[in-house]
């Protein structure tokens, strides 16, 4: 696996356009999604996964505010980031499923 800072050379739509055609048998669906995030070149996954976008707002604000424990400022940053952003899909998937 290469490093991000070199690049990924695979074709990432092939990862991107994921079916479960192959497998029907009665596999455990967060099996199935870690099965295929293993599957994805690195930086597919972490981008996929918001992890790329969490650690730049993270960095962004890290530079802004300068805190003196720059490392706990963005280990609270996550964790935080990553409770709006639950919430905020949560909010999305039950306003969808109310518009149905």
């Amino acid at each position: 696996e290469k490093d991000l800072i070199d690049g990924d050379d695979h074709d990432d739509t092939q990862f991107l356009s994921h079916n479960n055609t192959d497998n029907k048998s009665d596999t455990d669906p967060d099996e199935e999604k870690l099965r295929w995030y293993r599957e994805l070149p690195s930086k597919v996954y972490l981008e996929k996964t918001n992890v790329t976008s969490a650690v730049t707002l993270a960095l962004q604000a890290l530079t802004e505010k300068r805190p003196c424990d720059p490392i706990e400022f963005v280990a609270r940053f996550l964790i935080q980031h990553n409770a709006e952003l639950k919430q905020t899909s949560q909010t999305q998937h039950t306003s969808v499923a109310n518009t149905k």
